[in-house]
């Protein structure tokens, strides 16, 4: 992947410029002022610098060209970088990859700006720019662009500061940043996972509370529309009797007016009777005048008698008349207490039966006085005999109405204590109905929940059954495995000691191996299966070309036993293994980080001249997925054919000789007679070597599978028999609810006798007090 082509409008003192950079590009050239900064600043406003300072500018509207003298200032730029993908190093399915941003100026303040970013013409943002430049290794503050000043810089600072800027380049920095980033988000992280677990524990729990209230809250929404029912239609049974009531105390009401009608005519009929005895006496006592002498006494004699008939029958008229005043007095009353039922419905019932009972004396009464005044007046015609005897008599009714008098209040006061009695009666009844349907309705949960606790028993007992199960498999597969381990240990330390044997062999005979001790001792923790990821040195990676073996170890120097790593993650742990165990340095070449650039443009001249033999990385044949490492090793050093070639192609190019001169970018010349020490291309283990340690590796891995398969085999078995002590903890627990409900099951099923005993004698009471209360009512 490489850059093909800058495209700029309006950006600083460009209008509409397209930069290409085709392969072979090596520079821009032109005169002070002419805008080559300008492209650099171009590719770094696109890449999303951090700071403005870095493109020349105090805010992102400096950026937009200003239109110069004449021209007109624009109110947008716009920079775009064409990037040739043809190998996907960015994860987009093109051959092309254009990245643009746009920076426009706000229509209500011209000092505010919008930045907008494209990828491939559609709308993007700058995490979308840093995650695809991310994949490339690109970075507008990174190393990978060298502005003015940083090489004055980077050579004058400190060896402390330096060490920061490799480990910068080198991504280091940006990963322990990560790291530490990943560690703190993992404690926040673990902390919110506490939180919710407890959240969630609690949720739980008040999830089951809320659950039982919603059954309870359903159960007495029934109980509450039936108790509706029924009160709707009590309520409606009551109304049709009090509208009874009311009806028949109507009725009453016009019966007592019919009476006393019937009763003022027979006064008048007694009134009129009076005057024609009045008139009478008068005809008598002018007779009487007239005749004189012993007839007039005679007449006199009855003339009294008359009188005092007369006034008898005034005395019993008044008397009468007493009567029906009393009569329409009760009347007044019996109205009174009509008025009274309609204004409290309630004491209807109490108000009729004292009407009925009232009604039913007066009709007695006005029936003896109907009587009794038919007798009376044939008294009177009968004469003054009987007048007295008619008061006696007139004397005992009302000695006998003031006696039905008592005996009515009476007979009332016993209604009402009855009345009394009949009330608490019921009310005790309704209440011990009531008693028995909760106790009817709490032996039918506790019942159901001594079915469910054995159900669940049994279901708890199933599964533990299948959990023994379960643990006899695993134990049997532990035992399995720790024999499989007891028999790989004798082997493996049987191929351990093959091995080494073979090694010391193969040391003493051909006197060293041509590395040093750290590196040796990586080798053979390789070898022996304790470091994994190791591909192995570079001597032992390459095969030079022949007669180029000389040039190419010298080429190479001490990197000839660096040692090829697969990531930078197994470079660490190989760190450490040497750190621990204090047998020296080694210089690690992780493949997924090493970035060795391509040769220079002085390097590529050189390498057409007749004398040059080829770039050094060209002449070892390797693997190809090594070619980073060697790439790095190598660089851009050229393999000339003698030194009078070195000497004439010298100057800013390192070169190396077929016989071993070497000659520095910088100058530096080194040469003279050399001798073998270290390591050479070729120095390998022999093939019984490598053939034990293959095996030695095998048998290891097996062993190491077996001992993780028993690890997590024992982690089962744990795991099984603490399922299996919960599940007995459960058993238990769940057998002492299912007692628990039976027994106040039981002792429910017991009171719900008693109430119904007591609910019996209650009816029985009620019964009774309602048959006294009618006999009373009577």
């Amino acid at each position: 992947m490489f850059l093909k082509r800058v495209d700029m409008k309006n950006f600083k003192s460009f209008r509409e410029v397209s930069v290409p950079l085709e392969p072979g590009f090596t520079g821009i050239t032109g005169p002070n002022g002419s805008g080559k900064s300008n492209i650099s600043d171009a590719i770094l406003f696109v890449l999303g610098t951090k700071s403005s300072k870095q493109i020349r500018a105090g805010r992102l509207g400096d950026l937009i060209h200003n239109g110069g003298k004449d021209g007109k200032a624009a109110k947008e730029c716009r920079v775009s970088l064409i990037f040739d993908n043809t190998d996907r190093t960015m994860p987009l399915d093109t051959d092309e990859v254009k990245l643009t941003r746009r920076v426009k100026k706000s229509p209500s303040d011209p000092t505010n700006t919008y930045s907008y970013y494209y990828v491939n013409g559609e709308s993007s943002s700058l995490t979308e720019f840093e995650e695809l430049l991310s994949h490339a290794r690109i970075s507008a503050d990174g190393y990978n662009i060298v502005q003015q000043g940083d090489v004055t810089q980077i050579v004058t600072m400190s060896n402390v500061e330096r060490r920061k800027l490799l480990d910068e380049t080198a991504g280091i920095t940006r990963f322990d940043k990560e790291i530490d980033e990943a560690e703190a988000r993992r404690g926040d992280v673990e902390d919110n996972l506490d939180r919710t677990r407890l959240i969630l524990r609690e949720v739980n729990q008040t999830l089951k509370t809320l659950a039982r209230e919603k059954e309870r809250a359903a159960e007495y929404r029934d109980l509450q529309e039936n108790l509706q029912g029924l009160k709707t239609k009590l309520a409606k049974k009551r109304v049709l009797a009090l509208e009874q009531e009311l009806k028949n105390v109507h009725e009453s009401i016009a019966s007592y007016e019919e009476e006393g009608d019937q009763l003022r005519a027979k006064r008048a009929k007694v009134d009129e009777r009076v005057q024609a005895l009045t008139a009478r006496m008068d005809e008598l006592d002018e007779e009487m005048a007239e005749l004189g002498g012993d007839e007039a006494r005679e007449r006199q004699e009855q003339l009294q008698e008359l009188r005092e008939q007369a006034s008898t029958a005034r005395q019993m008229r008044n008397h009468f008349k007493d009567e029906v005043q009393g009569v329409e007095i009760d009347l007044q009353e019996t109205q009174a207490l009509h008025k009274q039922a309609e204004q409290a419905l309630t004491e209807v019932q109490e108000e009729r039966e004292e009407v009925a009972n009232a009604l039913s004396t007066w009709r007695k009464e006005a029936q003896r006085i109907d009587e009794e005044l038919e007798a009376t007046k044939a008294k009177i015609s009968e004469g003054s005999d009987r007048s007295h005897e008619l008061q006696r008599e007139l004397a005992q009714l009302k000695q006998s109405f003031e006696k039905a008098q008592d005996e009515r209040h009476e007979a009332r006061m016993q209604v009402q204590g009855l009345d009394e009695q009949l009330d608490r009666a019921t009310g005790e009844l309704a209440e011990v109905e009531e008693k028995l349907e909760t106790a009817q309705y709490e032996t039918k949960d506790l019942r159901w929940a001594a079915k469910e606790a054995k159900k669940e028993h049994e279901r708890l007992k199933g599964e533990k059954d299948e959990k023994n199960q379960e643990l006899f498999q695993v134990k049997k597969q532990e035992a399995d495995l720790t024999g499989q381990l007891q028999e790989l240990e004798p082997e493996v330390r049987k191929l351990q000691n093959q091995y080494s044997q073979a090694k010391a062999e193969l040391n003493a005979h051909e006197n060293a191996t041509g590395f040093s001790r750290a590196v040796d001792a990586v080798i053979t923790a390789r070898d022996k299966g304790e470091l994994r990821g190791i591909c192995g040195t570079i001597a032992e990676l390459g095969t030079p070309q022949k007669g180029m073996e000389t040039a190419l170890e010298v080429a190479a120097g001490g990197s000839m036993q660096a040692i090829v790593v697969e990531d930078d993650e197994v470079a660490a742990q190989a760190i450490d293994y040497l750190k621990k165990r204090k047998v020296g340095r080694v210089t690690f070449l992780p493949l997924n980080k090493l970035n060795a650039g391509r040769p220079r443009g002085k390097a590529l001249m050189a390498e057409r001249d007749d004398d040059a033999v080829g770039f050094a990385v060209d002449l070892i044949d390797f693997d190809e997925k090594y070619k980073a490492a060697f790439q790095y090793v190598f660089r851009s050093t050229l393999v000339v054919k003698d030194l009078t070639a070195a000497r004439r192609l010298m100057g800013g190019v390192r070169m190396v000789t077929t016989d071993g001169d070497l000659v520095a970018a910088g100058g530096a010349m080194t040469g003279g007679s050399r001798r073998k020490r270290g390591a050479s291309f070729g120095v390998k283990r022999r093939e019984e070597i490598e053939r034990l340690a293959k095996k030695l590796q095998a048998k290891v891995h097996e062993q190491e599978m077996v001992a993780e398969q028993l690890r997590e085999t024992r982690d089962k078995v744990r795991q099984v028999q603490e399922a299996i002590r919960s599940i007995e903890s459960e058993l238990v627990k769940q057998e002492t609810t299912r007692k628990e409900s039976q027994r106040r099951a039981q002792e429910a099923e017991e009171r719900i006798e008693r109430l119904k005993t007591q609910r019996d004698e209650l009816s029985e009471r009620v019964e009774e007090l309602e048959a006294k209360r009618q006999d009373a009512a009577q």
